[in-house]
């Protein structure tokens, strides 16, 4: 497919770079500048500065930053043989919805389809019944992904389609090593940070900036492809069960062993592959020490509170550790470092008293040493 943007000022560079670099394979991409300040007089009209020997396409991109440039896309699109227009509306002073009405009649007299999505990466196959349109929002449009996890956190993001600005690329990019829970947060951050080139002015119509909608595209995708994560997670959690209730906490040991912990919708699933209530399941896991419903930090560590322990100090080892870390028992830091648990005999009572962090086991441990281990 032949595709043309024209594009005015910075708005429409990196439309340029994201499809030149991402296109997919045989498609032809071309752009035209227009000056960033066009000397149009009242008696003028708007196909007198039309720029001549444009190349020919399939589908024109209106990128401009003046409404004088869009309204000369009907023009535009009759010189190069283009069959669709697609005029993103990412900011109303560059195109009013009212204006992209009345360009898109002009276009359909001509039998030129033409899509004017509010913000660009909204845009979908469903929009529109023109092939040309549809093909183009086949890998360009709202974004859509495909999330890998290893255990609680991203392992790949693979973008399945862009954002026409390349923004997706950058959130897939940094997503990777952050907690599943985090990700869907930390999304529209990477969003806003690469930037979108969506305006951020109030707009009455939505009721929201555009620049927080197209966020909103970003988010969903993700929440979608975390929601699709977590179900394979679970299929592989559940593939040697056969639905028996006698199976409940192997399936839970599995599952936390899977994510770091147990998610609510994989609750809910294993009460459906179970057959069992809810609150069933939820009351099996409450019931052992041993399983976690929120994420724990990197550095989990335990202090054991076991008689030997508590007779030689364990209380004042814990209360260290809830100063230097400002935590108390079963809470996690917020930067997810370290989670602090306090716990029965650990089976050492020949060094207590004894903390244990991952697999490394300390023994008799002082207040004095719990402080170079949490700083």
């Amino acid at each position: 497919m032949r595709i043309l943007l024209i594009i005015q000022g910075d708005y429409g560079r990196r439309y340029v770079e994201a499809m030149t670099q991402y296109a997919p394979r045989g498609w032809e991409i071309n752009h035209y500048i227009f000056p960033e300040k066009l000397a149009i007089g009242v008696d003028d009209a708007p196909e007198d500065f039309l720029p001549p020997g444009l190349p020919g396409c399939d589908l024109l991109l209106m990128l401009q930053e003046d409404p004088v440039v869009a309204e000369m896309a009907p023009h535009l699109a009759e010189m190069t043989g283009a069959r669709a227009v697609i005029a993103p509306i990412d900011n109303k002073a560059h195109l009013p919805s009212g204006l992209a009405r009345q360009i898109k009649k002009k276009l359909a007299q001509k039998e030129i389809a033409m899509g004017h999505p509010l913000v660009f990466c909204a845009l979908t196959e469903e929009d529109s019944t023109s092939p040309q349109i549809q093909a183009f929002a086949r890998h360009f449009g709202r974004p859509k992904l495909e999330i890998i996890l290893d255990k609680e956190k991203v392992a790949a993001v693979k973008v399945l389609r862009d954002a026409p600005c390349g923004n997706t690329r950058y959130v897939a990019e940094n997503l990777v090593g952050v907690h599943v829970k985090d990700a869907y947060e930390q999304a529209g951050l990477l969003h806003h940070a690469h930037p979108c080139v969506a305006t951020m002015t109030h707009d009455q119509e939505i009721g929201d900036t555009l620049m927080h909608q197209a966020g909103l595209m970003t988010k969903t995708a993700v929440e979608e492809a975390l929601k699709e994560g977590l179900d394979e997670g679970l299929k592989d959690a559940l593939i040697r069960y056969r639905g028996h209730s006698r199976e409940l906490v192997p399936i839970l040991q599995d599952t936390q062993e899977v994510f770091g912990y147990l998610p609510e919708a994989a609750m809910r699933e294993i009460a459906r592959f179970l057959q069992l209530p809810e609150s069933h399941v939820y009351g099996v896991a409450t019931f052992y020490d041993q399983f976690y419903f929120h994420r724990r930090g990197r550095n989990q560590i335990k202090v054991c509170c076991g008689t030997a322990c508590h007779v030689k100090g364990a209380s004042r080892v814990l209360e260290e550790f809830e100063r230097q870390l400002g935590i108390g028992h079963g809470e996690t830091t917020p930067d997810y470092e370290y989670s602090l648990e306090r716990v029965a005999c650990v089976g050492a009572c020949a060094l207590a008293p004894v903390v244990v962090m991952g697999k490394e086991v300390y023994g008799e441990m002082t207040p004095g040493r719990a402080r170079s281990i949490a700083g």
